[in-house]
C-alpha cells in the first residue's frame, strides 16, 4: 500500500475563537484521507480533543525537528486577518514548498498590529523597507510619526494602500486566494502564483423544527440571526434598529446575536440598545459548535452587514446560505455572486435601517416567498457541491507540489 504524502498545516486550530481555525479544522478533517497531516500551532493554548483526537499537534517551535525526522512534501499556511496568525509568518522564509491560503487582502495590517503589540517598530520599519520604493518608505516614516503624535489617519491611509504581501509572496510557491482577485494579484505582484479556489463551510443539514425544539423556540416565531464575532466592523447595532422597527407591526419575532463577543465597550452599548427588547433579542456569547448550529438551522433568516471597506468573503454568510437561509447583507462588490432569488442587499446609508426592516416584513408576511428563498439558498450552495469543490482544488495544489 502506498504511503501518504506528509504535509505540515500551519494555522490557528479550535479553541482559539477563530474562522480561519474553524474552516481550516472543516478542511482538514476531509484532507487527512489523502495525506499524512501534522498541524503547528502557536504556543500558549492546547487544542479541543475534537482536533488531538485525529492529528497529531506540535507547537511550531518543534517544526524544524520534526521536518529533520522526515520531510514534509508540502508546507500549508492558513492565514488570516488576525494577529493569530503573526507567528507563521517569520518561520515561514525558512520552509520549502509552501502554498499559503490568504483569508484576504489585509495582511498589512495584520502585519502591522502585530509588531505594534509587540513594540517592534524597528523590526516593522525593516520589515517594510524590504517590500516598498524609497518614496513609499518615507510616506510610511511620516505615518509613523503622525501616529506617534496620536494621528491615525496616515497610517491607515498607507496600510489602505498597501498590502504588504511581498514577503509572503516571496516565501511561497502558490498563492491561494479565497476571493477572485486572481488578476489583481498579478498586476500588483508580478511573480505571485495566485489560485482561485472560493471556499465554503460544510452545509448544514439540521432540521429548523428540531432545532427549535431543542432550543424552546415556538415553531411559529419568526427567527432573525445574526452570527460570528459580535465585532464593531458586523455593525450589529444596524440590524437591532430594524428589528426593533420590525417587532412593532411584528410582535410575534426574536433576533438572536450568536458568537463571541470581541470588543466589551461595543458589547455594553449593544446590551443598552437590546435592554427595551430584552424579551425579544438574546445575544448568547460564545456557544459551542453543536449549539452554535442549532441556532442557524432554527433561524428564518440571517443578517450579515458589513463596512464598504471590508476585505474578505464571510465565512457567516456562507455558512446561513449552506444552511438554506435567506440573508440580507451589505451591498458589497465582493458579494455580488450570490442570487437575488434569496439575498437582499441594502446600502450603507441614510437608507439601510429602513431597507433591513423592508426585507424582513416581506420575508414575514409570505411564507411562500420564505420557502423559495430558503431552496433556492441550499441549492445554489450544496447543488453545485461547493465545498467538495473546494476540497477537490486544494487536493490539486497540494499534489501539483507533491508533483514536482
Amino acid at each position: 500500500m502506498k504511503s501518504k504524502s506528509r504535509i505540515a498545516v500551519w494555522s490557528p486550530m479550535p479553541p482559539i475563537k477563530s474562522g480561519v481555525a474553524d474552516s481550516t479544522l472543516e478542511l482538514l478533517m476531509e484532507l487527512r484521507h489523502c495525506y499524512d497531516i501534522e498541524v503547528f500551532i502557536d504556543a500558549g493554548y492546547h487544542p479541543t480533543s475534537e482536533v488531538t483526537a485525529v492529528f497529531p499537534v506540535y507547537s511550531y517551535t518543534l517544526y524544524d525537528q520534526r521536518y529533520r525526522k522526515r520531510r514534509f512534501k508540502v508546507v500549508l499556511h492558513q492565514l488570516g486577518n488576525s494577529y493569530f496568525h503573526f507567528y507563521q509568518y517569520e518561520p515561514m522564509r525558512q520552509q520549502r514548498n509552501v502554498i499559503v491560503s490568504l483569508h484576504d487582502l489585509t495582511w498589512g495590517k495584520t502585519l502591522f498590529n502585530a509588531y505594534a503589540i509587540r513594540g517592534r517598530y524597528d523590526d516593522l520599519r525593516r520589515d517594510i523597507a524590504s517590500m516598498v520604493t524609497t518614496e513609499e518608505l518615507m510616506a510610511y516614516d511620516a505615518a509613523e510619526a503622525a501616529l506617534h503624535r496620536g494621528d491615525v489617519g496616515l497610517m491607515q491611509a498607507f496600510l489602505d494602500n498597501h498590502y504588504l504581501l511581498n514577503n509572503l509572496i516571496r516565501y511561497s510557491r502558490v498563492q491561494v486566494v479565497r476571493l477572485d482577485i486572481v488578476e489583481e494579484l498579478r498586476r500588483l505582484y508580478p511573480d505571485a502564483n495566485p489560485y482561485f479556489i472560493r471556499h465554503v463551510p460544510k452545509p448544514l443539514k439540521v432540521d429548523q423544527q428540531s432545532a427549535r425544539a431543542r432550543l424552546r423556540i415556538h415553531p411559529e416565531t419568526f427567527m432573525v440571526g445574526v452570527f460570528g464575532y459580535v465585532a464593531p466592523s458586523k455593525r450589529v447595532e444596524k440590524t437591532i434598529a430594524a428589528f426593533r422597527e420590525f417587532l412593532q407591526g411584528h410582535p410575534n419575532s426574536c433576533l438572536v446575536i450568536v458568537g463571541p463577543f470581541y470588543d466589551e465597550a461595543y458589547t455594553q452599548d449593544l446590551r443598552q440598545l437590546i435592554a427595551p427588547l430584552a424579551e425579544c433579542v438574546t445575544m448568547t456569547g460564545f456557544v459551542e459548535a453543536t449549539e452554535y448550529n442549532a441556532y442557524l438551522a432554527a433561524c428564518d433568516v440571517v443578517v450579515g452587514l458589513r463596512w464598504p471597506w471590508s476585505g474578505e468573503r464571510s465565512r457567516v454568510v456562507n455558512q446561513a446560505i449552506g444552511a438554506g437561509k435567506p440573508v440580507i447583507i451589505t451591498d458589497l462588490p465582493k458579494w455580488s455572486d450570490y442570487p437575488a432569488q434569496f439575498t437582499w442587499r441594502v446600502p450603507v446609508n441614510e437608507n439601510e435601517i429602513p431597507m433591513i426592516t423592508a426585507a424582513l416584513i416581506q420575508l414575514a408576511k409570505s411564507s411562500e416567498l420564505l420557502k423559495s428563498a430558503s431552496i433556492a439558498a441550499f441549492q445554489w450552495f450544496d447543488g453545485e457541491r461547493r465545498f467538495e469543490n473546494m476540497v477537490a482544488e486544494y487536493r490539486r495544489v497540494i499534489d501539483g507540489l507533491i508533483a514536482e
